[in-house]
């Protein structure tokens, strides 16, 4: 399976609005400790972002290989 690079506006926009949702999805799981403790910050979003960016990428590559198989839609 070969690299596949995403359009930069794709990328930008995700790596602008991640932010967000990870402190919006911490502030969820973890209330107002999360103003409290780094340690929070540190593991708690790493593991996000890792996953947001596994997850965001398989989506782009299982659209561009949809829109191969069936370029009318």
């Amino acid at each position: 399976m070969k690299f596949k690079k995403p359009p930069a506006h794709e990328f930008i926009g995700f790596l602008i609005s991640m932010p967000f949702i990870g402190w919006y999805v911490n502030y969820i799981l973890y209330g107002e400790r999360i103003y409290q403790d780094l340690n929070l910050w540190l593991v708690s979003f790493t593991i996000l972002f890792a996953l947001a960016i596994i997850s965001w990428y398989l989506h782009f590559r299982y659209h561009s290989y949809i829109t191969s198989l069936y370029p009318g839609l």
